[in-house]
């Protein structure tokens, strides 16, 4: 796969030039080895900045249309009190826990997955390096930017302490986990049963969460669904028409000989029968 490095010696001044092969590089064939170091620089971090703008414009259509999916909402009807309430139709913490994370984290596991391929099943530098690096950044420095973020004055709650807890305790087991498979278990190799078991911790994850986020943990039990948050008693724009049809029907029963005709007209008729 690669190559060590060789440094030619040239008067009293020491040269180095990387005479490392790579699955794309030289990208100019062995003759863009003698090119001026400066060039190289360049060349290289143009198509760097190059490459990070293609990965943000696909990772910025990609969580577009993930917002899209998981911002659908339906129409459910209470059993308790009959009353219809909007409400999504991806749960909250499932899409956080699945579309959202892959989203937000397809560029270093693609990275990771590509390094692993084409270097025989040998992990390198980059890959598990920048899966674990980008997940203590998002759990360290993320979290404390946000807390900085909130304005003097003002607080945020957590809104469902549950699954808040679940998930920072799987998060800080990965950890631990990892620890012990490439340390403890079997130092320095990653065993086929470790991966199928890190792999089956994932779903494990989204029941436990899933669980806390419909309140089995609690003493009430399952708790059904609660009017949506955006709502406050107006018709939602993304209304069909038939559930339009619907509520427009039940007015009309309901208020009927108080709706005045189209216009703000008075009906003659109406007011004698009234």
């Amino acid at each position: 796969m690669s190559q060590p490095r060789k440094t030619f010696l040239t008067g009293d001044n020491m040269t180095f030039r990387c005479e490392t092969d790579y699955m794309w590089l030289p990208a100019f064939g062995e003759d863009e080895k003698n090119w001026p170091n400066g060039l190289r620089i360049f060349l290289y971090v143009l198509g760097l900045f190059y490459c990070f703008l293609g990965v943000a414009v696909v990772s910025d259509v990609f969580m577009n249309a993930i917002e899209r999916i998981t911002s659908q909402k339906k129409r459910v009807k209470l059993k308790s009190t009959g009353k219809i309430v909007t409400q999504t139709v991806w749960n909250d913490t499932m899409a956080n826990l699945t579309l959202m994370a892959l989203g937000s984290s397809a560029p270093e596991i693609l990275l990771s997955v590509i390094e692993i391929m084409s270097n025989e099943m040998y992990i390198g530098d980059l890959g598990s390096g920048t899966v674990v690096g980008s997940a203590a950044f998002n759990l360290l420095v993320i979290s404390a930017v946000c807390v900085c973020a909130i304005p003097d004055g003002e607080v945020r709650y957590i809104k469902d302490m549950q699954v808040y807890c679940v998930t920072a305790t799987f998060s800080i087991l990965a950890y631990v986990w990892l620890l012990l498979i490439l340390m403890v278990i079997s130092p320095d190799i990653c065993e086929l049963w470790e991966a199928v078991v890190t792999f089956l911790l994932f779903p494990v994850l989204l029941a436990i969460a899933f669980a806390a986020d419909k309140g089995y943990f609690s003493p009430g039990g399952d708790e059904e669904p609660k009017q949506d948050e955006n709502f406050h008693g107006a018709i939602p724009p993304d209304v069909t028409k038939e559930e339009l049809a619907e509520i427009e029907q039940s007015i009309r029963e309901e208020y009927n000989h108080k709706i005045s005709p189209a216009g703000g007209e008075r009906d003659p008729e109406r007011e004698v029968a009234e």
